[in-house]
């Protein structure tokens, strides 16, 4: 067809909309029309299409296909058209003009073509069926959106009513591009339309706005479901519930919950476990174990995860009778535990120094023919090492080796760990050397620095250097973890000069200092007295941009106010809370003594309530501090005032302080 435009566009419609001759981009070439007219034998029939293919135009329709060059693409249209697959068929064109030029009309011998239910006839609306859907689904797939919109516009501006199927072709593409306005929009068309609506469209769509998190429009249409009488499906329900336990909407999950036992339906196991675990983090143990209860009333019986996720809350809150028990219910119940399932037991009880239950649970385990893995291994070995049972840490070490379970870096650094706190530093040291010989479990960087921090435990400083030299620096390990072990070595054994030293060779060496070293080097360099070098290094940390951390502060006000430097020891303070440290009971109990101990009880009395008004609770020192504070000024009935405050709140003052104020108000009373 001479010049006519290869560029996606819609050339014409006719004025019944039977036909349109659709090129998609010289990508497809498409005849479309109402399925009804063209196709009133085989309505199931696909269209033909001429798709774009490595320079050939092929024809497909069924399973035979035909090809011609791009450049013959309307002679291929008429050869289609012509062919005997169109004898029955009717077809419109447009040479661009907007004159309809007739391709073909019935078959020679064939009746004309007869009206289906949803062809035009006269003074009935139209409806567009599922064969111009195939159109509509060739413009998502092309993303041509802007000729889509031009094509529902001229639908509807002839005053045709979209088929159901229509819509719902529109509503899948829509979402599948991403457009949720258009999405809510084509439903929204689609309800009001008049077109019969289907409880499966509103889970499909209140399905969408799920995914996509609008609870308040999921709420409205979920309304307007109800009113329809329509329900959602089990699937629905389940992942509403699902995206709420994300969004911390409890209240409307329990309503969904009462509206499923009302419909007869309960969530799937998915949704189920999403929400005891939700419950768990909510500290609510109660409505999780009745959730269990639930579950296996209504048919979803609880797996291996349900059972996982509440025995390791319990565990979480010290409650291990209870998670024992659940642990056994689950066994009983013919669920096999995973290695997840047993591991949060036996991490839990060793956590909390209950190894020997922990290695009667791995028993168990071991009957039950689980295998346990290196990880319960390591949690059983370092539980009874920090229990002090040697023999049996030793003893499972060789049975996970026969078991054919080999240790990794982490079992041989536990036994590092342990032999460094014990001050046993040839069996560390040989350890070490075992681990670098076998080249199978090479030491890491915490190997090297726990080796490092044992050897300056045991104030082998000389050594320590040397370790760092011959083994650490040589393998690139040493790191700041390395170097604020050696500052802190070097400041406790009073050699300041050798930490300085340290501290500037670490620039050297691209080490960036933390705020542990400049806090363990500040804290040093008051110990000997360099109060003026201290704080020129605690400046040079703010210029650095290293954001003291509150520990660096309490070294800070403790100094400060030792030194009686009460007012630079306030700028501190305000600097800390205007950097957004926020001050914890060290800080608080290191002004109110040192205020206590200047004769300023009243100041102190002024930060306890500032305490308290930051969320910060009192301990038995801060009392102690206070009280002995305004006992020194005599102001006993102050301090019996907050002893008060103290004994309402369940803690005991210490003897001696308790003794000096009842004396002292005995002796105000005569």
């Amino acid at each position: 067809m001479p010049g006519a435009k290869l560029a996606g566009q819609v050339f014409y419609v006719t004025p019944l909309l039977r036909g349109i001759c659709y090129v998609l981009g010289q990508t497809t070439a498409l005849v479309v029309s109402d399925y009804q007219v063209l196709h009133p034998s085989h309505p199931r029939c696909s269209l033909d299409r001429l798709v774009y293919k490595e320079g050939v135009l092929q024809w497909r329709r069924r399973r035979r296909r035909r090809q011609c060059h791009s450049r013959d693409i309307w002679p291929a249209v008429r050869a289609v058209l012509a062919g005997p697959g169109a004898r029955r068929w009717r077809y419109w064109a447009s040479s661009g003009t907007g004159a309809v030029v007739g391709f073909a009309g019935a078959g020679a011998g064939e009746a004309p073509c007869r009206p289906g239910p949803l062809c035009c006839q006269p003074g009935a609306p139209e409806r567009v069926g599922l064969r111009d859907g195939s159109a509509v689904s060739l413009l998502f797939i092309d993303s041509n959106f802007f000729l889509l919109s031009e094509f529902l516009e001229r639908v509807r501006s002839q005053g045709v009513a979209l088929h159901r199927s229509l819509y719902r072709i529109l509503l899948s593409g829509y979402v599948r591009a991403g457009k949720f306005d258009s999405v809510i929009q084509t439903f929204d068309e689609m309800v009001t339309s008049g077109c019969r609506e289907f409880g499966v469209d509103y889970n499909r769509f209140i399905g969408v706005l799920v995914k996509n998190c609008c609870f308040d429009l999921v709420e409205k249409y979920y309304g307007v479901a109800l009113d329809k009488g329509f329900c959602l499906t089990s699937f629905t329900y389940s992942r509403w519930i699902s995206a709420l336990c994300q969004s911390d909407r409890i209240e409307l999950i329990e309503r969904l919950l009462a509206d499923m036992d009302k419909f007869g339906c309960f969530p799937d196991i998915w949704a189920c476990n999403i929400y005891v675990d939700y419950l768990c983090k909510q500290n609510r143990l109660h409505d999780a174990l009745k959730m269990l209860d639930n579950m296996e009333m209504r048919g979803t019986s609880p797996d291996v995860v349900t059972y996982t996720t509440v025995v390791g809350f319990l565990c979480d809150n010290k409650q291990f009778a209870e998670a024992v028990e659940l642990w056994e219910e689950m066994v009983r119940r013919g669920l096999k535990p995973d290695i997840i399932a047993c591991g949060v037991l036996i991490f839990g009880l060793c956590k909390s120094d209950k190894v020997d239950e922990a290695f009667e649970l791995a028993l168990r385990m071991l009957s039950l023919n689980l295998e346990l893995n290196v990880c319960i291994y390591n949690a059983l070995i370092s539980g009874f090492l920090r229990s002090g049972s040697i023999n049996k840490a030793f003893k499972i070490i060789s049975f996970m080796r026969t078991n054919g379970c080999e240790p990794d870096v982490v079992t041989y650094n536990i036994r590092l760990n342990h032999y460094c706190d014990a001050g046993m530093i040839k069996e560390a040291e040989k350890l070490i050397e075992e681990m670098e010989m076998s080249g199978v479990v090479n030491p890491d960087r915490y190997s090297y620095n726990q080796m490092l921090k044992g050897l300056c435990k045991a104030h082998q400083l000389d050594r320590a250097f040397g370790f760092v030299s011959d083994h650490m620096e040589v393998g690139g390990f040493c790191d700041i973890v390395s170097c604020n072990i050696l500052i802190d070595a070097f400041c406790k054994a009073k050699k300041v000069t050798s930490a300085l030293k340290l501290f500037k060779e670490m620039g050297y060496k691209g080490i960036q200092a933390d705020a542990v070293t400049y806090g363990t080097l500040i804290n040093g360099l008051y110990g000997v007295g360099y109060y003026n070098l201290a704080e020129e290094i605690f400046e040079q940390m703010l210029k650095a941009q290293v954001v003291p951390n509150v520990n660096l502060y309490n070294i800070m006000l403790h100094n400060l106010c030792k030194a009686g430097q009460f007012e630079q020891a306030q700028k501190i303070f305000l600097q800390m809370i205007q950097k957004e440290v926020s001050p914890d009971i060290i800080t608080f109990n290191t002004l109110i003594y040192w205020l206590g101990k200047s004769s300023r009880a009243i100041e102190a009395v002024d930060l306890f309530r500032d305490m308290r008004a930051r969320g910060v609770e009192p301990d038995s020192l801060t009392f102690r501090y206070l009280i002995n504070g305004l006992l020194e000024e005599g102001k006993a009935t102050l301090a019996y005032e907050v002893w008060e405050y103290m004994m309402e709140n369940g803690i005991i003052l210490d003897r001696d302080v308790s003794d000096r104020l009842i004396s002292m108000l005995k002796s105000k009373n005569k």
